[in-house]
């Protein structure tokens, strides 16, 4: 397998810093009107990924969290981590709200931290005498992720891949995150020939 550094992308910062913009600026009407509508896509990625035994997880272009919280409900096993990323500061503060809100960390089965937005973060190990589904909330760019090569097992990208500036940049990192013999798992919308 081909490693790949971090240092071999360039992204286009102020396409993406653009794109960051966009959805800090739609991001509570995206919330309100539109994301329960991607939910459906989520459920087939996380069951086509096998998510439920997946360890280390990540979810890129997670929005404000509704498909987070279904995973986290239905799929995600006890004593595993879920990295929720979003490029946009607004759809990780309603993510994390959303979370805060919820019954299932109200009831201590899902603990959430949010990480500040950095160059690179470690990766918590998946731990089988914890308890709780441990989630990690943090603004990252698909193009250039915060994290070490071989960190997940587990790589879901819904309905993202079509927005980024660079999708080569996106299935790049993808394959540079996730670890040997670990499943990816993308969906798009749009026209075939596009």
């Amino acid at each position: 397998s081909i490693e790949m550094e971090q240092t071999d992308i360039v992204v286009n910062e102020e396409k993406s810093q653009m794109l960051k913009k966009q959805w800090d600026d739609i991001s509570q009407g995206y919330h309100d009107m539109i994301e329960s509508n991607t939910v459906q896509a989520s459920t087939v990625l996380y069951s086509q990924t096998r998510a439920k035994h997946g360890k280390k997880i990540i979810e890129v272009a997670a929005g404000s969290g509704i498909g987070s919280r279904v995973f986290t409900l239905a799929f995600m096993q006890r004593g595993a981590v879920y990295y929720s990323c979003d490029i946009s500061t607004e759809m990780i503060k309603l993510l994390e709200a959303s979370f805060d809100e919820s019954e299932i960390t109200k009831a201590g089965i899902v603990n959430v931290t949010h990480l500040e937005e950095a160059d690179m973060h470690q990766v918590e190990e998946y731990s089988k005498d914890d308890l709780t589904k441990r989630v990690f909330a943090t603004v990252a760019n698909n193009e250039k992720l915060p994290f070490p090569s071989g960190s997940f097992d587990r790589y879901i990208s819904n309905l993202s891949l079509m927005i980024v500036d660079n999708h080569m940049n996106q299935l790049k990192e993808a394959h540079r995150v996730i670890e040997s013999g670990g499943i990816a798992g993308f969906s798009v919308w749009g026209r075939i020939e596009n």
